[in-house]
């Protein structure tokens, strides 16, 4: 991304204004590549578009088509352990309710984290090779998320159906600044 933009703009700032959304992937420009960055802006050009009855309704969507093809949603259901048979996951291990359950699955998809999955789910003789690539490798950024719930409406306040990306800098694409150094806010409660 930052290439891209050196390649066809000279004023720092318009670059800071034009990358201003990379924390949507995390990414910083100096290390993004351009086509995800353009089709995060594509996006916005588009509206930035949300889903009536708020991010839910994706997860939703996505629990019924999986019980549709005869799979479970169980919320609440922690995964102790990751099962491996024959180098192979063959299911998890979980606690619900204070009880020890076991689920079996002919596919099993860990959305906890690379760090989690191999270094607490899995039993120490699975993944030798992923947990060796995890070693060396550098940890990615991080956020906090805050959410507050307000007494009146954001609007009252100033505040547009639209999302803030606010910077205490406007060279964040260079290497030496990996710091996200900003705040994100939305406010789903005016897009609803």
């Amino acid at each position: 991304t930052q290439e891209y933009l050196d390649k066809y703009f000279r004023d720092p700032l318009l670059k800071a204004f034009l990358t201003a959304q990379w924390g949507d992937y995390g990414t910083p420009p100096s290390e993004s590549a351009f086509g995800i960055h353009a089709i995060v802006a594509a996006d916005f050009q588009r509206g930035g578009f949300y889903p009536i009855g708020g991010s839910q309704r994706i997860a939703d969507a996505a629990a019924d088509i999986i019980r549709a093809h005869g799979g479970l949603c169980l919320a609440s259901h922690p995964v102790q352990e990751i099962l491996v048979e024959q180098n192979q996951a063959v299911g998890v291990r979980v606690i619900h309710k204070g009880q020890e359950l076991t689920f079996r699955a002919p596919q099993i998809v860990s959305n906890a984290g690379v760090a989690t999955t191999f270094n607490r789910l899995l039993p120490p003789t699975a993944g030798k090779r992923e947990r060796a690539r995890l070693k060396s490798s550098e940890p990615g950024p991080s956020a906090a998320i805050l959410y507050l719930g307000l007494n009146d409406d954001p609007r009252s306040h100033g505040f547009e159906d639209c999302n803030y990306w606010i910077f205490d800098r406007t060279d964040y694409g260079q290497p030496e600044h990996r710091r996200f150094g900003g705040v994100f806010m939305s406010f789903g409660s005016i897009r609803n």
